[in-house]
């Protein structure tokens, strides 16, 4: 980021009237963050497993990655629908100036 993304991002940070968005700028952190939050999730089911014997041991090597990959797809389409929802209102608010 340079010195003007930065001032542009903290101009939107500071805008009263939400004329810009933020969202759109930090929505790759917050996916990074919840792909983080999935993998330590999944430890903790593996952890857990291994603690309470070999067959949940077994049984949790097998069930951690797919509640993962399910946890990182339904953050995934949350966040595409977010994407699309203010996509929309940017087209929306480019169509009200036309006129």
């Amino acid at each position: 980021m340079n010195t003007d993304d930065a001032k542009s991002f903290l101009d939107s940070v500071l805008d009263l009237s939400f004329s810009s968005f933020i969202t759109t700028r930090l929505i790759k952190i917050i996916y990074l963050i919840f792909v983080i939050l999935a993998c330590i999730s999944g430890l903790a089911i593996i952890v857990t497993g291994m603690f309470n014997g070999i067959g949940a041991g077994v049984l949790s090597l097998i069930v951690a990655p797919l509640i993962v990959v399910l946890e990182i797809m339904v953050c995934r389409v949350c966040l595409e629908i977010v994407m699309v929802i203010f996509k929309i209102a940017q087209d929306v608010d480019k169509l009200a100036n036309k006129r």
